[in-house]
């Protein structure tokens, strides 16, 4: 499949060099690599860079300046998650026919065991890394993959077919999956997000049901009945269908009894006892909603319900989502750089216990922050707003009476200026709301230099 054939790669970020790597390893006639950007934004990693560039069946072509015809001398083009399918190259290539997959669906081909994916607008990473735990403590040969920052390529063929690959998939990578089909697939939840990229909310729901589309019989899907978008779901399923509730109890799945406080595995109307929500290390009903995804998960994977209960003890959460970075002053500093839509940022303020200082905006992905604006009234004591979407919250903020803003033009200025904002008993969030491409490569990016700069100048 990859031997003496030709490659085009298309996008430079993590999961297009890793790409790279796996087709020279695995003795690609050629690869061409291209990517909009210049080359030293898109491989910092002078190491690599050099690599590349002394690599003879390795060519590169950065800052747009590829022809297209070099698409004619390929054998198939693998895409990063942020190259759109309108992208002038994936078009031509449809055209001629050629083979266009997605780096996560290409790193499929090549797995020989089974994959449980985790999808949804919110609660991924968590789920996701906490699925991983689940299964690592459980004795499974476990890779956690995709869009929580590690290549599925990059692992793809590491495991035997008793080993499993647990996998965060975005919308972006399952926008032109037509054969990925996991063991086990969770929806999270789905709200507005990527509207620039998808065209429309219906689309986009349309793209995160994917994930379900070739599971058959002896396959899983875990919903969230408390989600309309996600519990659809099940409309377009043809495997079992479980789900989980945070608001009642289910016949199948997993549920929170808000009488007892307790977590349960529902097994046809049989209640397994996991563990009570004061238990779980990581605060928020959202969270007791992800651990229910993971325990459903999970279950329906035959692992031992007290394996599962003992993992959700002990599980201390990911970096970058409501991470508490900090008291400086007797401010309490949180990073929610993973908060990147206004369900998400919502959630987050949902977490605060105290007065908050809130740092919103970055990139536009199409969003409207209307209904984040009773979370901000309840919450917020003061706003910095930055980035592209600076303007258009600014406008919100006026159509709604709430004045309490300030506008920074770098991040820097905006961490500086909560700083002289925040009153001892406050807290600040880092929860903006949007993506972070404007100013950063990453939310990971922009979630290390808040807190580079918050235990170094603050």
């Amino acid at each position: 499949m990859i031997k003496d054939k030709k490659f085009l790669v298309i996008g430079a970020a993590r999961s297009g060099i890793a790409a790279v790597e796996y087709l020279i390893i695995h003795n690609a006639q050629r690869v061409i690599l291209c990517d909009d950007k210049p080359i030293e934004k898109c491989i910092p990693d002078e190491v690599k860079l050099n690599e590349f560039i002394n690599n003879k069946k390795i060519e590169l072509y950065f800052s747009k300046s590829m022809d297209i015809a070099k698409v004619q001398d390929v054998d198939m083009v693998i895409l990063s998650p942020s190259v759109p399918p309108s992208n002038k190259f994936v078009q031509y290539a449809k055209q001629l026919s050629i083979p266009v997959m997605t780096e996560f669906e290409f790193a499929y081909l090549f797995a020989k065991c089974d994959v449980i994916a985790i999808t949804g607008t919110n609660g991924k990473t968590t789920t996701t890394t906490l699925m991983g735990e689940i299964c690592r403590d459980a004795g499974l040969d476990t890779r956690v993959v995709g869009n929580i920052g590690y290549p599925f390529i990059s692992n793809a063929d590491e495991l035997g077919k008793d080993g499993v690959f647990v996998a965060e998939i975005s919308s972006y990578q399952l926008e032109l999956c037509s054969i990925f089909k996991p063991k086990v697939a969770i929806i999270t939840n789905i709200t507005p997000d990527h509207l620039d990229r998808h065209g429309s909310f219906e689309e986009y729901v349309r793209v995160k049901y994917k994930i379900t589309m070739n599971q058959d019989s002896l396959d899983t899907l875990i919903v969230n009945a408390d989600e309309p978008y996600s519990k659809a779901a099940v409309k377009y399923a043809k495997c079992r269908c479980l789900e989980i509730s945070c608001e009642g109890k289910v016949d199948n799945g997993a549920y929170y009894n808000k009488e007892d406080d307790g977590l349960y595995i529902a097994d046809n109307g049989r209640e397994i006892f996991l563990l009570k929500k004061d238990e779980m290390k990581v605060p928020g009903l959202h969270n007791v909603a992800n651990a229910l995804c993971a325990a459903a998960a999970a279950y329906a994977y035959n692992i031992d319900p007290k394996i599962i209960a003992n993992t959700i003890k002990n599980f201390g959460g990911v970096e970058h989502r409501i991470e508490y970075v900090a008291t400086k002053y007797g401010v309490d500093y949180i990073n929610d750089s993973k908060g990147t839509n206004t369900d998400a940022t919502t959630i987050a303020l949902k977490a605060m216990s105290k007065p908050t200082v809130l740092i919103l905006g970055g990139y536009d992905k199409g969003s409207e922050f209307d209904d984040l604006i009773q979370y901000i009234k309840q919450h917020v004591v003061h706003i910095v707003v930055l980035g592209q979407t600076k303007q258009k919250i600014i406008e919100m903020l006026d159509k709604y009476n709430y004045y309490s803003y300030f506008s920074a033009d770098t991040f820097k200025d905006a961490v500086m200026m909560c700083k002289k904002l925040a009153r001892p008993g406050d807290c600040v969030l880092l929860s903006p709301s949007c993506a972070s491409w404007d100013m950063f490569s990453s939310f990971e990016e922009r979630g290390e230099l808040f807190k580079k700069l918050v235990k170094e100048e603050v």
